[in-house]
């Protein structure tokens, strides 16, 4: 059974999205997701599904955090190469078209974070601001 809330500060884990930069492929009538897209955005809400349901009544500007959790080094302990903002505009839109209060022109500050970690997902905050 879901439970219900109403909180000034929200928290979601989601699986770690793809990046935009396959997201999409180019078809001959215009730009559709791809099966990755399509693969991820399953699981992610399954996962959404799992958790608290939390609803905003608020009509506000939108504190947004992404923690994204990922490998960061190589085996030869050297700093990968990962443009994390690839994964935002997934992860957003994943939240408007799943969250029916998440609007993501509200957003005015948001904070992306990279944390070294074996398993890959990403954590999510949200809360009203003034």
């Amino acid at each position: 059974m879901k439970r219900y809330m109403k909180e000034e500060y929200i928290k979601l884990k989601l699986p770690l999205p793809i990046s935009i930069n396959t997201a999409f492929c180019n078809a001959k009538k215009g730009r559709i997701k791809s099966q990755k897209y399509i693969d991820w955005e399953e699981l992610a809400f399954y996962e959404l599904l799992k958790q608290t349901e939390y609803t905003i009544k608020w009509d506000s500007w939108l504190f947004v955090e992404y923690e994204y959790h990922l490998p960061c080094y190589t085996k030869q302990n050297k700093i990968k190469k990962i443009d994390v903002e690839n994964f935002v505009k997934v992860t957003s839109d994943f939240l408007w078209n799943n969250i029916r209060w998440f609007d993501d022109s509200k957003i005015k500050t948001l904070l992306i974070k990279k944390i070294n970690d074996e398993k890959k997902y990403v954590i999510i905050k949200i809360k009203e601001i003034v």
